[in-house]
């Protein structure tokens, strides 16, 4: 769905709607210094991205601090900015969601629709910590009604065979990383630690002495 917005205002909408944790988060402000494992070619090209038509998932994966939840907001932004609408979430809230809605057969059918029919789906910190059968069928629900129509990003600090370790149904998680991965562009980030760095500048810039 590629809604024509308008001017700042509906961006600004789209991205307050979104639930981006960093909503000033933008390609243009990337860090791409060697080590980092992206080009700003890539980035700019996931800017551009009409993900009203594109069904190729993201998997961006780093360790701790390596900047996955940024870079999974300022695609985010961008697309907001582009007229798309975004949903964003972790993995442990997103199951919280799930339980709570479960309560409500309309409201579990609701938000199940929602997720499945984004633009742009964002998962971050995903299977970080396991999760029980029902949030997992749930996930399969929305991955597969997903599949081949819209993109997913998921962002994680481990790859498809922990996430296999971490979901508790053998046969739903290979379903689940099935869709993910074999229909999927990575970015495997390095070893540099942006948290570090970031807080290192803001010390420097504090400095009064």
């Amino acid at each position: 769905m590629l809604l024509l917005i308008d001017g700042p205002i509906g961006s600004s909408g789209w991205i307050k709607a979104a639930g981006l944790p960093i909503p000033t988060a933008t390609i243009a402000e990337i860090d791409y210094r060697e080590g980092r494992g992206i080009r700003e070619v890539t980035m700019k090209r996931l800017a551009a991205m009409d993900w009203s038509v594109q069904t190729m998932n993201l998997m961006i994966i780093s360790a701790t601090g390596g900047g996955k939840t940024y870079l999974a907001c300022a695609i985010g932004n961008a697309a907001c900015h582009n007229g798309h609408e975004v949903f964003y979430t972790r993995m442990d809230e997103l199951a919280r969601r799930l339980t709570i809605a479960r309560a409500d057969a309309l409201a579990h059918q609701q938000l199940l629709h929602r997720l499945a029919n984004v633009d742009l789906l964002a998962i971050d910190d995903f299977l970080t910590v396991g999760i029980d059968s029902e949030a997992a069928n749930d996930l399969f629900a929305i991955l597969a009604d997903r599949e081949h129509r819209l993109a997913t990003i998921i962002a994680s600090q481990t790859g498809p065979r922990r996430w296999l370790e971490e979901l508790p149904d053998r046969v739903a998680g290979d379903s689940i990383v099935n869709r993910l991965a074999n229909n999927a562009r990575t970015i495997q980030l390095g070893d540099v630690d942006m948290r570090h760095l970031r807080h290192q500048k803001d010390l420097a810039v504090n400095d009064w002495t």
